[in-house]
């Protein structure tokens, strides 16, 4: 999907007002649902990313059995987290069509997935400072007994405030599951369908269910990629089948190489520790919660003392936020499922 709008002639919506929003542009699609940029009428005029569910979609869901809206679920999470991390969710309800919506806080900024796209590795200093943020923001969510189950880099936006600090907010808590919970329909998905296969910890791959540690094994992974410029399993991106078969072999390493084989990859022996950790195939034998990666992470950081030049994480999130308004004037980013 586009960072910037992508709007269609034939779509329907566009320019039309439903249920009190006027829509915009459209601002990407993804399998089951189609992202507008909307104006609120009932709240100062106030721009939000309006989430759409997609028709056929919908009549599948209905097919189920399923008559409620399924952005509800993640209305809820999103209403008792108290973390400017977290994307919020304003409104749910129904289009003049009948299907769900979601109105949500419209983000600036781009995905970590695309950044990543654009710069391949992150020098390590910036991987760190990164991860400590998504790790917070998914500590706040353990904190009150949350588990994200899809933690990607498609899943994290990068964007930087009016001080030019890094911020990062996760967005899509459509899986996400309370603690208590099983890993079943009624926690919002399918076991076989839980999180992304590049991200998923064997745990869940074997049918065992979910945990903050499995959350841990995602922030793992994402670590991994930012420093190595490549997902754990390699570089190419088989098929879910073939990549739950690999977390399914006991024989086969996480990641497929190690932080230390790659010899253009620049990363203290603490960080590669940290990494190989979270990504370990038992869980007990992870970090015991995203609270800990992020404490350890800054550990590293206070411990290399600070950095000679200032972090290019940084500068190239101001250049993206400059061309970000300049093409969309005050338009948002959202990632759509």
């Amino acid at each position: 999907m586009s960072m910037f709008s992508q709007d269609s002639d034939s779509d329907p919506l566009l320019g039309k007002v439903t249920d009190g929003f006027v829509v915009l542009q459209r601002i990407g699609a993804g399998a089951s649902s189609v992202v507008y940029q909307a104006m609120e009428k009932a709240e100062n005029n106030r721009l939000v990313a309006l989430k759409v569910m997609d028709a056929t979609e919908q009549r599948l869901l209905i097919s189920r059995g399923d008559t409620g809206n399924p952005f509800e679920r993640e209305a809820r999470f999103s209403r008792v987290v108290k973390d400017s991390a977290i994307v919020r969710i304003f409104k749910t309800g129904k289009i003049d069509d009948g299907r769900f919506y979601a109105a949500m806080e419209l983000v600036a900024g781009m995905t970590l997935e695309a950044e990543l796209s654009h710069r391949k590795a992150i020098p390590w200093r910036e991987a760190a400072e990164l991860g400590g943020l998504v790790a917070s923001a998914v500590a706040s969510l353990h904190a009150i007994d949350i588990i994200h189950r899809d933690l990607k880099p498609g899943n994290v936006m990068v964007r930087t405030s009016k001080d030019g600090a890094v911020r990062v907010k996760l967005i899509d808590l459509g899986i996400a599951k309370l603690l208590h919970e099983r890993d079943d329909a009624e926690a919002g998905v399918e076991p076989t369908s839980i999180g992304t296969p590049s991200y998923v910890a064997p745990e869940t791959a074997a049918g065992e269910g979910t945990s903050p540690r499995s959350d841990v094994y995602a922030l793992g992974a994402i670590l991994y990629e930012c420093l190595a410029g490549r997902q754990v399993f390699g570089s190419l991106r088989p098929g879910r089948e073939s990549l739950m078969a690999y977390l399914l072999d006991a024989s086969r390493r996480i990641p497929s190489t190690p932080l230390s084989e790659l010899d253009a990859v620049e990363v203290p022996a603490e960080l590669r520790s940290l990494v190989s950790a979270c990504l370990d195939r038992d869980p007990e034998q992870r970090p015991t919660s995203a609270l800990a990666v992020k404490d350890e992470l800054a550990r590293i950081l206070e411990s290399a003392g600070p950095a000679e030049t200032p972090s290019s994480l940084t500068v190239f999130a101001g250049k993206v936020r400059a061309l970000f308004s300049r093409k969309t004037r005050g338009s948002g980013k959202f990632a759509a499922k």
